[in-house]
């Protein structure tokens, strides 16, 4: 919603409304101004339950906005989301043992790589993505277009030419890599993010997609990734690719490989 058309939507002003309302929950609760206990409690938990129901209203009314091909003359030009379904979501959570985060979650626009895309890109261009076919209810990222089986590879190779940017979760499912093979054959490398599961049990298909990649993408060889590290992303620094690992994985981990590739000084600092 980084456009000034946002704010003839409902959406944009239930996003506006829900955080102050739950601020201020915590207002009455621990200030209470004037108001015994039991009341002040009562409205506490009324003001809060109101803000968390504005703002999931929101995203289900934001989530509506569909990413239309006919439109495709827009001035900036889109950051492309490519995955696996499987991986629609792509969820960064925070440790099972921090309730305070996990708590923030659940009014964060970043609780997923679909919603971290929006928050941190959509300021540069529209985030747009596939739709998961017969998908009924659209979620809350990037902007869905319900292509046909027989469409969907026109459709995602059109855009790709066009994109800015391109995301990729990575994987080794048959559609994901067509989607290699297409970033490789369109000379496309060097504007796409490959991004790893964030996960420790997925160690090992994050190895199995590294190298599913660099099969599919000759112009790209990677050494050993040590054991210890998390793989996190894979671009290209100007120099040749870059992998971005970590010791402990965390969604800054990929908010700073987001923000790396649409920033080219960032990306030349991280190469």
């Amino acid at each position: 919603m980084w456009n000034l058309a946002a704010l003839r939507t409902p959406a944009f002003w239930m996003f506006l409304i829900s955080r102050p309302l739950i601020y201020l929950g915590f207002v009455v609760l621990f200030k209470n101004p004037g108001l015994r206990p039991g009341p002040a409690i009562g409205l506490s938990m009324l003001l809060v339950a109101s803000g968390h129901f504005a703002f999931s209203a929101a995203k289900r009314l934001a989530a509506r906005r569909i990413w239309a091909i006919e439109g495709a003359g827009s001035p900036a030009p889109p950051i492309l989301f490519l995955r696996c379904f499987q991986d629609d979501q792509f969820e960064v959570e925070p440790p099972k043992w921090d309730v305070v985060s996990r708590w923030f979650d659940l009014w964060s626009f970043r609780r997923n790589v679909d919603q971290i895309l929006i928050d941190e890109c959509a300021q540069y261009g529209p985030v747009i993505a596939l739709g998961r076919p017969g998908e009924r209810k659209v979620p809350f990222g990037a902007a869905r277009y319900y292509a046909t089986q027989q469409e969907w590879q026109t459709v995602v190779t059109d855009a790709a030419r066009r994109a800015q940017a391109i995301v990729i979760a990575a994987g080794d499912s048959p559609g994901v890599l067509w989607e290699y093979e297409l970033l490789s054959r369109e000379h496309l490398l060097n504007r796409t993010l490959l991004l790893f599961r964030p996960a420790k049990e997925e160690d090992q298909a994050n190895r199995r997609a590294l190298d599913a990649f660099s099969q599919a993408t000759t112009q790209i060889q990677v050494g050993d990734v040590a054991r210890n590290d998390h793989l996190i992303a894979l671009f290209d620094s100007g120099d040749g690719p870059r992998l971005l690992m970590a010791r402990k994985l965390s969604a800054a981990c990929y908010l700073v490989a987001l923000r790396a590739q649409l920033n080219p000084e960032l990306k030349n600092r991280l190469g």
